[in-house]
Parts: C-alpha cells; sequence; structure tokens
C-alpha cells in the first residue's frame, strides 16, 4: 500500500473513533500512525478534540443572572423600533422607485413607434 493510502485509512479510522463507531485503532494503521509525522498529528488532535468533549465545564453562580440581564438591557425600546421600521420604509421606497425604473426603461425598450397607415 502507498502511504497516502494508509494515511486515508488511518484518517477513517480516528474518524470512526470519534463517531463511537470505533473503539481503537487497528494493529496495522496504528503502526502506520507511529511512523507518520501527518497521522501522529491527527491522531493527537482527535485526542485532545475527544478528551475535551468529555470534560466538565464549570459554569457560573451568575450566568443566568447575567444572561437575563443582558436581555433586559437589548430590549427593543420604542425609538429602536421607530428607527427599524424607518429603515424598512427608506428601503421599500428605494426598491419601488427601481421598480419603476425598471419599468419605464424596459418599456422604453421594446417600444416600438406605431407604423404610419396611409
Amino acid at each position: 500500500m502507498t502511504k497516502e493510502s494508509d494515511c486515508r485509512q488511518v484518517h477513517d479510522a480516528i474518524q470512526k473513533i470519534l463517531d463511537g463507531a470505533a473503539p481503537a485503532l487497528p494493529p496495522e494503521l496504528d503502526a502506520h500512525r507511529r511512523q507518520c509525522r501527518d497521522c501522529q498529528s491527527i491522531f493527537a488532535a482527535a485526542t485532545r478534540l475527544s478528551q475535551a468533549r468529555f470534560s466538565k465545564v464549570e459554569i457560573s453562580a451568575q450566568l443566568t443572572d447575567r444572561f437575563v440581564a443582558a436581555v433586559i438591557a437589548d430590549r427593543a425600546t420604542p425609538a429602536r423600533v421607530a428607527a427599524r421600521w424607518r429603515h424598512v420604509a427608506i428601503w421599500a421606497a428605494v426598491a419601488a422607485v427601481l421598480l419603476i425604473g425598471a419599468g419605464v426603461g424596459l418599456d422604453a425598450y421594446f417600444h416600438t413607434p406605431p407604423s404610419k397607415v396611409i
């Protein structure tokens, strides 16, 4: 087998370990992993990821209070709501003007003058 195909097999096996579908690398792939710098690096990163995934994270006791305070502070005030609707109205007017301009332009482009009837 080539180095590339061995590396590909090791990468696939590492992914299976991370997915929980395999307990460890098979011996022949583990032997390649020990000799290949790229595979060592990927295996080390996967090991760190796996350890971080199962580590306990301490949550601050004030997290809920800070979260609620941030939500209350960010509530929409009447001035913010009015400003938001003002922006919507401006962009709606711009869109209407562009559509009308496009319609007039297309009409002028495709308009054929009436033929003279004698």
